[in-house]
């Protein structure tokens, strides 16, 4: 079933069956702000108390805004300039730009919506269909190049989860290092320290344990990738005492990489977390695209890629 809402003065989907209810503001860059589990109440994505939304302003930093939700990032994740003969030295904003452009939307049946946006800073068109079944919901993506130009890119999804001391990650078998991509205070050292996984030691010589969430306000906050590209396609954050699971699936052959984000208050206080399988490496697609671990679309093509999340 679909509905529609005011949220705080923007137009708001609202997607749900028996199983889930999910809830999008195409205005504010597609973002997802609420995903509940209806069978247990729980609500996955964090919204602080009394987080307002406004319309952000192309080109600004992700954080100046409401830092909630599960926000698109393309074509980087961290503000850079633009790679390549194109356009080279073209700024690329934080958190890229589509989270902060409005998308059109339409009606998919009665389960689904398909929403898309055009970029400002390149010639392209992001779309994304949104549609639940069951416990799960399904995107699919497609990015068209309008250019002559190859366009190289980071796409990762941003889904901030509320955070919880009973957290855990659990990634496929055979997963073993870790690297720093930033590490508040230099916990987890320097961009580009290599870490084994999930047992880690920090800058003190102290072991932690990286699958599992820190304590709210124990002022840790860090963003790290598998050392290696993915061969098994999911990742999941389970809640040790409930049993609850927040799983996503995905093709590794397109989204190789994989980056985890956990912020236990160390930055601007806040406490989430998020998994993040993406296109490309470390965040920077500056830095990516040196080292060819970015993707890139040749000009005029068309490319697909789906995302699946499990609620259970």
């Amino acid at each position: 079933m679909i509905s529609y809402q005011i949220e705080q003065s923007f137009e708001a989907v609202v997607i749900e069956n028996d199983d889930l209810m999910v809830k999008i503001l195409p205005q504010l860059g597609g973002k997802i702000y609420s995903l509940v589990n209806k069978r247990t109440g729980r609500e996955w994505m964090d919204r602080p108390s009394g987080r307002v939304f406004r319309r952000p302003v192309p080109g600004t930093s992700w954080g100046d805004w409401d830092r909630c939700g599960w926000d698109e990032l393309f074509p980087s994740i961290d503000a850079c300039n633009f790679p390549g003969p194109y356009l080279a030295g073209t700024a690329v904003p934080d958190h890229g730009e589509v989270w902060s452009l409005p998308w059109s939307f339409s009606q998919i049946g009665t389960d689904g919506i398909r929403l898309y946006v055009n970029g400002n800073i390149w010639p392209y068109r992001l779309e994304k269909t949104v549609c639940i079944s069951d416990n799960s919901v399904e995107f699919n993506y497609k990015l068209t190049n309008y250019s002559k130009e190859p366009l190289p890119y980071i796409w990762a999804p941003h889904p901030i989860l509320a955070g919880s001391d009973s957290f855990e990650i659990k990634l496929p078998i055979g997963i073993d290092k870790a690297i720093t991509s930033f590490s508040v205070n230099e916990r987890l050292g320097k961009r580009g320290g290599i870490h084994n996984w999930p047992l880690a030691t920090d800058c003190s010589g102290k072991m932690i344990d990286l699958s599992n969430m820190p304590a709210r306000h124990t002022n840790a906050a860090e963003k790290l990738y598998l050392a290696s590209p993915l061969m098994e396609g999911w990742c999941l954050v389970r809640d040790r005492i409930t049993g609850e699971q927040f799983k996503m699936t995905f093709d590794p052959a397109q989204l190789p990489y994989l980056g985890i984000w956990i912020n236990a208050g160390g930055w601007d206080g806040e406490y989430h977390i998020a998994l993040e399988p993406a296109t490309g490496f470390l965040d920077n697609l500056e830095e990516s695209y040196a080292c060819q671990k970015c993707a890139i679309l040749a000009g005029g093509e068309t490319r697909s890629w789906w995302l699946q999340v499990h609620i259970t």
